[in-house]
């Protein structure tokens, strides 16, 4: 109707139409109200239609947003479950090399020990073997130390080294077994008794130790001729088993050491 009547007739207005007709003046009015709401609602229309449409995109988009950012929060949320895992393994990690050189240390050390272990095993069989021996041997050094103490306390030392001979032939005839080695002094005393002895002027020569020996061990001979003077030095400071019985040191002069006499004991009786 607008193509047809109104567009390109520029003489019809609302103000010729009312000189015409008076009645047909508002109608004319109500007709170009008309077109131009329709004119207004076809313009309008597909703008209405585009915003239907962008807001049904707008909801798309926002229902795909919010599952966007669901699944950034799950992502958020595995992230800091990941990390949390990897503190935890981190933190494994460190106890096992922790553990890991604990256990290290504790091998090497049952290593040592085991090494330890062989060559203590290896001492105990020697050691045993040696025990086996000196039970072997028992009663035949048990004799020999009983007659050195009871009997060479009176002697010179080239005469203890005869009677020790002497009785190591008995006992070879009488076959019982003994150590041809034995040594009365490390047999009789202990290193550190002996080392006492030599700080409180005893000399460290064979034949003294041997009296050194005498004196700890018997009971039966209080009565010393001491020529040198060591054993009344030594008796002195040292308290020598001999302490049980009265002891009479006796202090010989030189010509007693000219006929060849050496610290002795005579026995009580």
């Amino acid at each position: 109707m607008k193509e047809k009547y109104r567009d390109g007739n520029d003489d019809i207005s609302v103000q010729k139409v009312m000189r015409s007709r008076k009645a047909a003046g508002p109608l004319y009015q109500w007709a170009e109200s008309q077109i131009k709401y329709s004119s207004i609602y076809n313009s309008i229309q597909p703008l209405r239609e585009e915003v239907e449409q962008l807001e049904k995109e707008a909801a798309v988009a926002s229902e795909k947003k919010e599952t966007l950012e669901s699944e950034v929060a799950q992502l958020e949320s595995s992230i800091a479950n990941y990390k949390a895992e990897y503190a935890t393994l981190i933190r494994d990690v460190e106890a096992l090399k922790r553990e890991m050189e604990t256990v290290t240390t504790k091998v090497d050390r049952a290593e040592s020990l085991m090494k330890s272990l062989s060559q203590e095993s290896e001492r105990w069989s020697k050691s045993s073997e040696g025990f086996q021996d000196i039970l072997r041997n028992l009663v035949g050094d048990g004799l020999q130390m009983a007659a050195f103490l009871t009997y060479s306390g009176f002697f010179t030392f080239n005469t203890r080294l005869s009677l020790l001979h002497q009785w190591r032939n008995a006992l070879d005839l009488l076959g019982i077994e003994f150590r041809e080695d034995l040594s009365m002094v490390e047999s009789l005393s202990k290193a550190s008794e002996r080392l006492e002895w030599q700080s409180q002027g005893l000399p460290s020569d064979s034949l003294s130790l041997e009296n050194g020996v005498i004196l700890d061990r018997c009971v039966r001979f209080p009565l010393i001729i001491d020529p040198s003077g060591h054993a009344i030095d030594v008796s002195r400071e040292y308290p020598f088993a001999t302490t049980c019985c009265q002891l009479l040191i006796i202090s010989t002069t030189q010509p007693l050491l000219s006929h060849g006499w050496s610290p002795l004991l005579y026995s009580s009786s």
